[in-house]
């Protein structure tokens, strides 16, 4: 795990400068890898959780969305730690973890984006939600659902119809197959398989080869770098 002061001396930096400090010490099959995620990622459509009571569920979540292709992910109000290795698979080393303390810092941090929240009452449909701006998935507690603020301040609830004795399904898998939909309906609009920016794509790769070398390595390489930066 990178140390705080390699955080702060990569702050310090711009991401091509990483980018090339840290290069000779990627092999190339990851460098490959990293590329193909990078080719994969989205930033535009994102998830968050509000008040996760069973923090399983919540690590879970990220190791979908990751999987998926997305790398923003919001927890409102956290329980507890949502990095478990066993459940997410080292996921979180790959997806950007917002903790928020309350609601209205959340809607602060996603300005700009259409918040869709699911609740069994929700009349729309993730096939119709409209993606013409960003938007951020919101589920919420898993006995109680979204609080009350929450459902407010949505611009849509949405429901996934449940067709057989069931009555719902579990969190994390009404977020799978919510992103799965909206990322699916997402990159057929765009035309693409990802829509990251020069300017994020390159503080991705940035970030993910700081994490393909070793944390020693990492810190010595960028202190040398911000020395004679």
């Amino acid at each position: 795990m990178l140390t705080l002061e390699t955080i702060a001396l990569a702050a310090r930096l711009k991401p091509q400068q990483i980018i090339q400090c840290l290069e000779p010490y990627v092999s190339e099959r990851r460098q490959g890898r990293i590329n193909d995620v990078l080719n994969h990622r989205i930033h535009n459509v994102q998830i968050a959780v509000e008040r996760p009571a069973l923090i399983h569920n919540a690590s879970a979540i990220v190791r979908s969305a990751e999987s998926l292709g997305i790398h923003q992910f919001h927890v409102i109000e956290p329980q507890g730690e949502v990095s478990s290795k066993r459940i997410t698979q080292g996921a979180y080393h790959w997806v950007n973890l917002h903790a928020h303390e309350d609601f209205q810092v959340f809607r602060e941090q996603t300005q700009g984006y259409t918040l869709a929240g699911a609740s069994m009452e929700g009349q729309s449909r993730l096939e119709t939600l409209p993606l013409d701006k960003p938007l951020c998935l919101l589920l919420g507690n898993e006995s109680h659902g979204l609080s009350s603020e929450a459902r407010k301040q949505c611009d849509y609830l949405y429901g996934i119809p449940m067709l057989g004795m069931s009555e719902s399904l579990n969190l994390s898998v009404t977020a799978a197959i919510s992103m799965y939909v909206l990322l699916q309906r997402y990159r057929q609009q765009l035309g693409q398989t990802n829509d990251l920016t020069s300017e994020v794509r390159a503080d991705l790769q940035a970030a993910y080869y700081l994490r393909s070398v070793s944390p020693r390595l990492a810190k010595h390489l960028l202190k040398s770098l911000a020395s004679t930066g």
